[in-house]
């Protein structure tokens, strides 16, 4: 005798409150879990869910308990008092447009929410106090989110790629956001934050290519790597407290025309302006200073014309690369078919790059072969520096214990390159 599964009861396999595993109709898609169950973990229910309702008895879900319920739109937390809910427990629901979570949620897992690109709106409690890392990164369709009074942090790439974000809040409490927090959200064109945070992880706004209302807190130490790369907004004032700005911090802001930098600012890297075509207003005390990291902008050139133009290493040429693909980019000097790695340039301008060339045995550091490699120390656009010779055959190992005569060639470098400065100047 058979018996339609459609009209099968769900089962389910229950231990001590934890509800481990589902056994029943496999396309079942209204579940109601069973009044009784505590937790519920992954395997608990029918991944053909398309409406969930969860008892009031539920403290907790396990981590990705709904991970890919791709059909899923409903879920209801109406009478339950959960507490928890857990790593990517609803990472890759597609199909959810908005969640009202429950007042009685204390905990928010990584993840929970990645991925939820159908997800417009949702409602977060007010006992919450963290939004972990990745929690809504990719929710692609997301428009509106309200933070709670009680959050203190926000962490890394939490709203990373919510492309329809367009306006955020940050309630008086929050003390920290970590990096890539809102990066890429392509959509946000305005957000609050409260003099309360002290610290923005690097990225941070990376990529939000409408954000064009945007001022840092007065707490404020430090502009991180690449906070704002990619930003519109026209003008820009840095806080009075802020005492550094790291590599990139405004990285292609190609409309950025106006800027103020406070007393405060004691260091700013050479590179933090790359790209900032339309600088031409830097209202600060002594931009003297600051003339590594200005050198490159309409503005520095305005009052040096004869500055010659930087020519900067692009991001996608750091790193391992074939001589024959360097060459065909138009770096001229390297071998076709070795293989070379390029380092960053540092605060001097200086790449430092190496190439392996030779190995035997035993490792000096006791594992196993020993490879060597030859060093150079070259200019921002790969070409060597007069003077500045290439160290053969060296291990990391030895590189670490004959740190003079690498110093040697860098300080040579560094004073070759200090030359040329001043001879563009004249």
């Amino acid at each position: 005798w058979d018996v339609p599964q459609e009209v099968l009861c769900p089962q389910y396999r229950i231990e001590d409150g934890v509800l481990k595993e589902y056994t029943g109709c496999v396309d079942l898609q209204e579940v109601v879990i069973p009044e009784g169950v505590i937790k519920i973990e992954k395997g608990g229910m029918p991944s053909s869910a398309r409406q969930i309702v969860f008892p009031e008895s539920l403290q907790e879900i396990g981590q990705y308990a709904c991970d890919g319920f791709r059909q899923l739109e409903q879920v209801s937390f109406a009478a339950s008092n959960v507490t928890h809910i857990g790593q990517g427990a609803f990472q890759g629901c597609c199909s959810l447009t908005s969640v009202a979570l429950p007042p009685s949620l204390i905990s928010l897992g990584n993840n929970a929410f990645r991925r939820c690109n159908g997800l417009t709106s949702i409602i977060l409690p007010q006992e919450l106090t963290k939004i972990e890392s990745g929690t809504f990164c990719e929710c692609t369709g997301l428009k509106t989110v309200g933070i709670p009074l009680n959050v203190t942090a926000i962490d890394s790439y939490a709203f990373k790629k919510c492309e329809k974000l367009e306006i955020v809040s940050l309630p008086d409490g929050v003390r920290q956001m970590g990096y890539e927090t809102f990066c890429d959200c392509i959509g946000m064109q305005a957000i609050r934050m409260p003099d309360t945070i002290e610290q923005i992880g690097f990225r941070a706004f990376q990529g939000c290519t409408a954000l064009k209302d945007i001022s840092f807190p007065r707490g404020l130490k430090v502009l991180e790597e690449n906070v704002l790369a990619g930003c519109l907004m026209e003008e820009f004032e840095i806080p009075e407290g802020v005492t550094k700005l790291e590599r990139g911090a405004f990285f292609q802001c190609t409309r950025l025309k106006r800027i103020t930098i406070p007393n405060s600012v004691t260091k700013i890297s050479r590179y933090a302006f790359i790209g900032c075509t339309a600088l031409e207003s830097v209202n600060c005390a002594d931009p003297m200073r600051f003339e590594s990291a200005l050198l490159d902008t309409p503005f520095w050139r305005k009052d040096h014309p004869d500055v010659v133009h930087i020519v900067w290493l692009p991001p996608d040429i750091v790193g391992n690369h074939l001589g024959k693909y360097l060459i065909e980019k138009g770096y001229l000097g390297f071998e076709p078919e070795r293989m070379y790695h390029i380092r960053q340039p540092d605060e001097n301008g200086i790449v430092e790059v190496s190439s392996w060339c030779d190995e035997d045995e035993p490792d000096q550091d006791g594992f196993g072969r020993e490879d060597y490699y030859d060093w150079w120390y070259l200019d921002e656009e790969l070409k060597t520096i007069p003077g500045v010779e290439m160290i053969h055959g060296f291990s990391n190992y030895e590189k670490r214990e004959n740190p003079a005569i690498f110093q040697n060639q860098y300080s040579k470098a560094v004073e070759e390159l200090k030359k040329r400065k001043i001879i563009n100047r004249q």
